[in-house]
């Protein structure tokens, strides 16, 4: 029995220590499920983040480039203009005049294209309507213009002005290609070139859905779309472009639409159904730790039942082991009764035995007592009278029972 209780108790401290265990296995095992999900949630949402600042980054790219290639492209035309001049020892009016015209009606933004003596004095420009305050102006009242032109003559290469308010009206950035012919200084060709149509035209099929602003050092000289929320301005991408004196700081963000739209639901999706997957797995837990917490309870409830069969097996075999004994001994005690019935029997026997002698010896006594020839008296210690023949009741004359 010690061995059982110890065994018992041994059973128990172990019981109890899985039932603790299990107990926090199904909210465990859903929050590691939860865990799992947020993650991954985090992780979606990160690559989500990366990849519109990627697609970003690649809108900012397209600006630069096509700006690149427009500005560049006005710069190529008025250098053109200045090579053949320079080849040709100067270039008819009419000529130029068609070559200016084509320029203009090709590359968009110009307001006009100008040719400026060495005196720095514009002397041709087309187109004249709308240019006419430009006509024989004289480009040294401005202190931007003629550093620019001066930085143009001194190194025998195009130069381009920081924006500049116009005598046109509106703002543009001036292009001076300079023209040599040999050491002689043949003046310039000036391209007058409007911001805001440039831009327009050059970004009008780029970066569609992308907010578009455009600094000229801290001025901000174009700007497309609405104004940046806080939001889009974390995924902003800025970049520079340089050329030939020109320096222009690019800002690109997507609009709030764009953004609405590069936003994946699957994050959300991802975290819901992880959060869902999460319940589900604790619950799928919880009733696994049920059934097995009713599996230990019914290998318990074995346990005892065996152990109640095997110590009702042990009474039995012990009610068996005191019945055979007490069967035996109640044979052994049936046996010895048994025994001294027959010798009481014997005895008995002989005793009836003995009597039928005693009697019979008494018949003979009595026979030999009445038939003797003389009186006879018989008395025991007590001088008691116990018997008498029938001659001493006649001699005497008292009858037996006298």
């Amino acid at each position: 029995m010690s061995e059982r209780r110890a065994l018992m108790m041994a059973t128990t401290k172990i019981e109890k220590t899985n039932l603790l265990m299990w107990r926090f296995a199904a909210p465990c095992a859903g929050a590691l499920v939860a865990l799992v999900a947020a993650v991954l949630w985090q992780l979606l949402h990160i690559e989500q983040r990366k990849h519109i600042e990627r697609t970003t980054q690649f809108a900012a790219q397209s600006v630069r480039t096509e700006l690149s290639k427009a500005v560049a492209a006005r710069v190529l035309a008025l250098d053109r203009m200045a090579g053949r001049w320079e080849t040709r020892g100067g270039t008819p009016r009419p000529e130029w005049e068609s070559d200016a015209l084509s320029y203009i009606a090709d590359q968009p933004g110009y307001q006009a294209i100008e040719w400026v003596d060495p005196s720095y004095r514009v002397r041709w420009i087309l187109p004249a309507e709308g240019n006419e305050q430009a006509q024989d102006l004289d480009l040294n009242f401005e202190e931007r213009r003629r550093t620019t032109l001066e930085r143009a003559r001194n190194a025998g290469e195009v130069a381009i002005t920081h924006n500049i308010e116009f005598v046109q009206g509106g703002s543009a950035f001036l292009v001076f290609a300079p023209i040599f012919m040999g050491e002689e200084f043949g003046g310039f060709f000036l391209g007058v070139v409007r911001v805001q149509e440039l831009l327009d035209s050059v970004l009008e099929d780029v970066a569609a859905g992308y907010v578009i602003a455009v600094y000229d050092g801290p001025e901000e000289i174009y700007h497309r779309g609405p104004s940046l929320k806080s939001d889009q301005s974390r995924f902003r991408a800025d970049s520079e472009f340089s050329l030939h004196g020109l320096s222009w700081r690019l800002q690109t963000a997507p609009t709030e639409q764009l953004l609405e739209e590069m936003r994946s639901t699957l994050p959300q999706a991802a975290l819901a159904a992880g959060l869902v997957l999460a319940l589900l797995v604790a619950l799928v837990a919880y009733s696994g730790q049920r059934a097995v917490l009713s599996a230990k309870e019914l290998r318990k409830s074995n346990t005892k039942l065996e152990w109640e069969i095997r110590e009702r097996q042990q009474a039995e075999d012990e009610l068996k082991t005191l019945a055979d004994t007490l069967e035996r001994r109640v044979a052994e005690r049936t046996n010895e009764l048994e025994t001294s019935r027959r010798e009481v029997l014997d005895r008995l026997a002989e005793a009836e035995q003995a009597r039928q002698r005693v009697e019979e010896a008494e018949k003979r006594f009595r026979g030999l007592l009445e038939t003797g020839p003389e009186a006879m008296i018989i008395v025991n210690e007590s001088r008691e009278i116990l018997l008498v023949n029938a001659l001493a009741e006649k001699l005497f004359g008292y009858s037996r029972q006298e």
